[in-house]
Formats: structure tokens, sequence, C-alpha cells
């Protein structure tokens, strides 16, 4: 949230329960006595994500390119995708969300898209 106080920037689970915010809690099981999920960190890419405790993007430094694809599961528009539009969701979308997904489709009409 604007105006963080008290935040440190990432955290690796189980640690104690405190009152500061954290950017990033990594293999939190929200129930200490359980261990982190050992991997959580180590496997999390962190590219481009916006926080306001930094008030900035983190760029990885491992990746050059700031590019983000349209989906980053397909690479490109999938065939059940009919004719709804590709991506249908995300800040290049007017409205962010204002396209309909096959799923929404088949609801509203009965019939695939």
């Amino acid at each position: 949230m604007p105006g963080m106080t008290n935040w440190e920037y990432d955290i690796e689970s189980p640690a104690p329960l405190d009152s500061k915010l954290y950017i990033y809690r990594y293999g939190y099981s929200g129930y200490n006595p359980y261990d982190a999920y050992p991997l959580s960190k180590d496997t999390t890419l962190r590219h481009g994500n916006y926080d306001y405790g930094r008030d900035s993007v983190e760029w990885s430094d491992t990746l050059e390119d700031h590019t983000l694809p349209a989906s980053l599961y397909l690479d490109e528009k999938p065939d059940w995708f009919g004719s709804l539009a590709w991506p249908s969701i995300g800040p290049d979308v007017p409205g962010y969300a204002t396209e309909q997904i096959p799923a929404e489709y088949r609801f509203l009409n009965g019939t695939d898209p």
C-alpha cells in the first residue's frame, strides 16, 4: 500500500509472526509449526514487479528484456479462444479486463466461442 512503513523486502518462512509488512514472504504456510517450502525463494522469478515499499519497479538483473509476453502460459492465441480477443486480460487491454474469456462466453451463450 502507498506510504508503507515498518516493512522489509523479503523473508523466508518459517519466521516469527510480527507486525512488519513484507513485500515477499516465501514459503509461508500461515501456520508457524510447518516448515517453509524449501524452494520457494530459489524458484521465484521476480521481474517487473512494482512495490510500494520501494515505490519502484524491481527488475531481475538476470534478464535484460523488460518486455513481458501477452501470456506467460501460452506463446500464442489458443484455438479454443475462437473469435475472442487475445489476450483478454491485462494492462494492455483497454479497461484491464473488459474482454470475455471462453468460460464466460460459454456460460452466457451456451456454446464455444
